[in-house]
Order: structure tokens, then C-alpha cells, then sequence
């Protein structure tokens, strides 16, 4: 078996489920990659689509990990904020 380390130290995870998706979250990943590249961290932080994060009620949802806080009701002008507490 191959494994090749991707060197990313960190993730936001993007809600795509139904409430979220009516809510922007489409939207709001193409604003969390902007800011990441714009500040030169799209090579260490990835944005990944996840289907639910189980709060639908607080739509759209965003997990960053390693940290675990979990951003709700999010919008694009809330990107650029949640991408710089993954550094």
C-alpha cells in the first residue's frame, strides 16, 4: 500500500444538505476557497462538501477541524473570518 501525506493541516467542512443548500452553502464554499487562496492557505486548508451536520434549524453549517467550532447560520460575508481560524 501508497500513502501520500497531502500536507493539509486543516479542513472546513461545508454542510451541503438540503436546508443548507437552499440557504447558499454552494455559494459560501466558493467564498471560504477564495479567502483561503487569497491569504495562501488552499494548499494546507481544505474545503470539503459534507452531506449533513445534523443542525439544519441554523442553516448553512460550517465544521472547521482540527479546531471543532461549529459556525451556523453563515453567510459569504462570513468567509473570510472562518478561514482565518484555521491558521
Amino acid at each position: 500500500m501508497r500513502t501520500k501525506s497531502l500536507g493539509q493541516t486543516g479542513a472546513l467542512l461545508v454542510c451541503t444538505g438540503s436546508d443548507c443548500k437552499k440557504c447558499g452553502s454552494k455559494e459560501l464554499c466558493g467564498a471560504l476557497r477564495a479567502c483561503l487562496k487569497e491569504a495562501g492557505l488552499q494548499r494546507d486548508v481544505r474545503v470539503q462538501k459534507v452531506r449533513c451536520l445534523g443542525c439544519c434549524g441554523k442553516a448553512p453549517n460550517v465544521l472547521s477541524i482540527p479546531t471543532g467550532v461549529l459556525y451556523s447560520d453563515v453567510s459569504t460575508k462570513d468567509a473570510e473570518k472562518i478561514a482565518r481560524s484555521v491558521k
